[in-house]
């Protein structure tokens, strides 16, 4: 489904969601062969979140065009205020450095100061949770994208976030607006159960509804 995003000329696919089934789940061309791994080290009821999440994301970049732009992955607990993407561009265009992927205003419990780059910029390369989590808003440089398919397909299946992070083959940058966040509404990455998550899920979207600072 093609839609207008937001009026600004740019287009918007959906991409369904995926939940992985041992048993007769469709692997596509760029997922690990490993998952084997994956399901006996995880409790079952991270599984259908994490693998699910890891095969949406694959989905979402596989048919991307590497070309010189921009693609954006938004997942759809992903909520923003009216000036994120107009500050998310600005701050691509003044960030001279040379990236794969940028994971915009992550959860987690923040960086870390030798996480600083420049005002709202950090590299955290190497730390994931409980520092950052999340990867609710991705801006990827398509130039890059063969190669991080290429990457996933030798890659152990994990929380998606993690896996950017932690690969020091990927260059990926964490961006501050203040702009946007991901609720986790009815999340089943976290292994909380259905009803924490939709009552965490509520309390995170009423506070980032009424916190502007």
């Amino acid at each position: 489904m093609n839609l207008n995003f937001f009026g600004s000329g740019y287009t918007l696919q959906r991409i369904n969601g995926v939940e992985y089934d041992q048993e007769y789940g469709d692997h596509i061309v760029h997922d690990t062969v490993d998952l084997e791994d994956y399901l006996q080290r995880e409790n079952v009821q991270r599984q259908n979140g994490v693998i699910g999440c890891w095969l949406a994301h694959t989905r979402a970049i596989e048919n991307t065009r590497a070309d010189d732009g921009l693609t954006v992955v938004l997942e759809d607990d992903f909520m923003f205020r009216k000036d994120f993407f107009r500050k998310s561009i600005d701050m691509i265009i003044n960030f001279k450095r040379d990236f794969d992927v940028l994971i915009f205003d992550p959860s987690g419990l923040g960086p870390k100061r030798e996480h600083f780059l420049e005002p709202g910029i950090f590299n955290a390369k190497g730390s994931s949770y409980p520092y950052f989590y999340g990867s609710h808003c991705l801006f990827y440089n398509r130039r890059s994208i063969p190669k991080i398919l290429k990457i996933k397909q030798k890659s152990k299946i994990s929380d998606y976030d993690g896996f950017l992070l932690s690969n020091t083959s990927i260059k990926t940058y964490i961006f501050y607006t203040g702009e946007s966040m991901g609720i986790s509404l009815g999340s089943n990455i976290s292994g909380s159960s259905s009803l924490t998550s939709f009552l965490l899920g509520i309390r995170n979207r009423f506070k980032f509804l009424i916190r502007r600072s």
